[in-house]
């Protein structure tokens, strides 16, 4: 009955003004009611033609753009479609047109707490004694989620009790009484406020959000997959809010988590269809397209992300390894030398240049990271063995002598290369001590005891004329071809023994040419391993990137992701390239591309930097009794007319 008569509404010929307002009551309406007894599509049936609607007020403002009404309207619709500064414009504007004081205010502390102006909050948005206990609740909670902004817990938790002594069931105090708790670490308060804060709004998709979160940090993966999915089936139709887009971003980090690749792509494509040039959109469609090997594809997304943000390190790292892959080697090597500039403990990457640098020959370079990575992790085995591998290669076989004495393992392989570096070095005495010990090594087999027998009475020529009769499949191994080298180092023969070390490196540092870890992307995804970035605990997040792990690993716990971890975001280094509408949003100028603003009304497509997952979303009723209130007026206006 309720849809009808908003359809009718459409079809009548009334003042045009009042025809938005009474659709956008109905619509409330509408939304209360389903709130309390449905469940299901609920923006899809309230928000009948909602685009028309809005194109409809923005051409009644462009006749009348002082009207307070028509901007306070707009302001309430900007929030419902979570675009901040848009916002605050309209509200500001209906404020100094002469809008009612009391409620505009709670709406503008709502549209300024995703731009993080804690203090200015707290210096505007002031309860009244004149004001009802609703919106005194309201303001109250807004101001303690912008207390805990600055880390005021204290301050926060006496604002927050007073605005739960105002309205106990306030949305502002309660988001405020979970940052609280979350702040705390009150698992057991935080769960009973985040439960009966769903009973009383169950499709705020804030609320919806973070519980989707929360079941991601547990490895819940298919309750946060449902929880993700509600929050887009309940938005307009019609219209990418900011609200399906933080859901279907999230959704695409669970697709790549259990490599369900064609779901993912298929909500990137949506986001893209939307905005082609959405940073987050794009990086995390090329994670979703190297994993599918559709390696042109994520190289053209990670160029979008870079044209617009050249500083992200992360986007670098992954241009980097997908140009490693397509066999662009010089490419691969300026991009992860660019990664390293801002990340240069980053061993894997460091790994990665060094095996660039190989594959084009430039083992000159290469020698200058080995070194320099040596130097910073003396107790890597693997690496002491390449970077003696290449002084045995530059003809500094002493020097290959100290790397691999920094360290002792007991591995054959390991000590055949130690007695290699002995015999090129010519120190016969270490090397014929080494090899009787070798000789005696049960791990191998007939046709290497006939070697070392020869070895160890000198017989270089033979223990030579030996190894190389060996099988091909024994005869490439690293510790076989150094060992080789060594012995033609020791007959004088050093262009051959240059060529068996450079071999010798090249199978040991290249090894497969697929980058180790590659296959398993939840180390690129920049909301789930934030905690590792800004901590620049790399060693850690290419270690969970590379052997897997869980979220609750990558994550840290639920306060790596928290709304309210302000102090984290603000030193986030993907807070300074995630400007459109992501994971966490509001609108600002994008300093790489200042002539780029954000539509006049903040509905079309928004640049949005992402700092803290708050909700700008009114409680329904509130804004039903606001909207009531503004038709009484409009109708008692025209009765007098």
């Amino acid at each position: 009955m309720l849809m009808k008569r908003l359809c009718a509404l459409r079809n009548r010929r009334i003042f045009p003004r009042l025809r938005v307002l009474i659709l956008m009551t109905y619509a409330f309406i509408a939304s209360v009611t389903l709130h309390a007894n449905e469940t299901g599509n609920v923006a899809n049936t309230a928000f009948p033609d909602l685009a028309s609607q809005i194109s409809e007020l923005k051409d009644e403002l462009r006749e009348n753009p002082d009207n307070a009404e028509s901007r306070y309207i707009l302001g309430i619709l900007n929030l419902q479609l979570g675009a901040a500064i848009a916002a605050e414009k309209e509200l500001r504007r209906a404020q100094r047109y002469g809008w009612s004081q009391q409620l505009v205010l709670p709406l503008l502390g709502e549209a300024l707490l995703p731009q993080q102006k804690y203090q200015q909050i707290l210096n505007e948005i002031i309860a009244d004694s004149t004001y009802p206990e609703s919106i005194n609740a309201q303001i109250l909670g807004i101001r303690g989620q912008a207390e805990l902004g600055l880390n005021r817990l204290v301050s926060a938790e006496k604002s927050l009790q007073a605005g739960e002594m105002a309205d106990s069931d306030a949305l502002a105090v309660l988001l405020g009484q979970l940052g609280v708790y979350q702040e705390k670490k009150d698992a057991k308060a935080f769960k009973v406020t985040m439960t009966r804060a769903l009973m009383l709004y169950p499709d705020n998709p804030q609320l919806l959000l973070w519980q989707g979160l929360s079941a991601l940090m547990h490895d819940q993966i298919r309750d946060a997959e449902s929880t993700f999915q509600r929050v887009i089936d309940h938005e307009p139709v019609g219209l990418s809010t900011r609200w399906e887009r933080q859901a279907r971003f999230w959704l695409v980090q669970v697709y790549i988590r259990v490599n369900e690749l064609a779901n993912a792509e298929s909500h990137i494509s949506r986001i893209l269809k939307v905005d082609s040039d959405s940073s987050l959109a794009n990086y995390l469609g090329a994670i979703v397209a190297f994993e599918k090997g559709a390696y042109d594809q994520a190289r053209n997304r990670l160029v979008k992300v870079l044209d617009r943000h050249p500083e992200m390190p992360t986007a670098r790292l992954l241009l980097g390894v997908t140009s490693y892959e397509q066999g662009s080697y010089e490419q691969a090597a300026y991009e992860i030398s660019s990664y390293l500039v801002s990340h240069p403990q980053d061993s894997w990457a460091q790994q990665l240049l060094i095996k660039s640098y190989l594959q084009l020959d430039d083992f000159k370079r290469a020698s200058v990271v080995l070194e320099g990575w040596a130097s910073r992790d003396s107790e890597n085995v693997e690496l002491a063995e390449s970077v003696a591998l290449n002084a045995l290669y530059s003809g500094k076989p002493e020097s290959a002598i100290r790397y691999l004495k920094t360290i002792a393992p007991k591995e054959t392989s390991h000590q055949v290369m130690l007695a290699s570096a002995y015999l090129a070095a010519g120190e016969t005495d270490q090397f014929l001590e080494m090899a009787a010990v070798l000789s005696e090594d049960l791990s191998f087999g007939g046709e290497y005891k006939v070697i070392f027998d020869a070895l160890k009475r000198k017989k270089w020529f033979d223990a030579l004329d030996g190894l190389q009769r060996l099988p091909q499949k024994l005869a490439a191994t690293v510790w076989n071809l150094s060992l080789t080298g060594g012995l033609q180092a020791q007959e004088g023969n050093m262009k051959e023994a240059t060529a068996l070390f450079k071999k010798a490196l090249l199978i040991h540092t290249l090894g497969d040419k697929r980058p180790a870890g590659i296959s398993n992307p939840a180390g690129l995804l920049p909301n789930l391993s934030q905690r590792e970035v800004l901590e620049g605990d790399s060693a850690k997040l290419h270690r969970i990137y590379t052997e897997g792990g869980s979220w609750e690993e990558i994550t840290n716990g639920i306060g790596a992701n928290s709304p309210y971890t302000y102090s984290l975001w603000a030193e986030n280094p993907f807070s300074q390239w995630m400007r459109d509408e992501g994971v966490f949003s509001v609108s600002i100028v994008d300093s790489q591309n200042k002539d780029r603003q954000p539509d006049a009304d903040g509905l079309g497509h928004l640049i949005e930097k992402p700092i803290i997952l708050r909700d700008s979303r009114l409680p329904p009723l509130t804004v039903l009794m606001a909207l009531i209130v503004i038709i009484g007026l409009r109708l008692l206006a025209g009765m007098r007319k």
